[in-house]
């Protein structure tokens, strides 16, 4: 469950713009979507031929440390600190999640990827 949602044509919108959409819409992020999200966005919104249009963009979870981003098949973690990019499908497992103080959901799901 997100904690808060934005459908958008990604791809139709500019950096500037997108800055704003989700300063508006994420009020409850530690750290806004940055480049690497706003990317993923554009990439979900295109689609595959003759489904291109809008995606949802959800924040699923947040933490002093991270606030957490799926669009499309990405989950994205962003670091409060220094603005890192963590795909969350790319850390090894449970511990390393919790080594970087990831918020549960992250945590959570990496426990259900590994358990299949």
């Amino acid at each position: 469950m997100a904690i808060a949602t934005i459908t958008e044509d990604w791809q139709q919108m500019r950096t500037a713009k997108f800055a704003q959409v989700v300063q508006a819409g994420f009020s409850k992020a530690s750290v806004l979507p940055n480049h690497d999200v706003f990317n993923a966005a554009i990439r979900a919104s295109a689609g595959r031929p003759g489904h291109a249009g809008p995606r949802p963009l959800d924040l699923v979870a947040v933490n002093d440390d991270w606030s957490v981003y799926v669009i499309g098949a990405a989950s994205l973690a962003v670091a409060s600190h220094d603005g890192e990019t963590v795909e969350i499908d790319d850390l090894q497992d449970e511990d390393d999640a919790k080594s970087r103080n990831m918020p549960a959901w992250a945590v959570e799901y990496i426990r259900e990827r590994d358990d299949y």
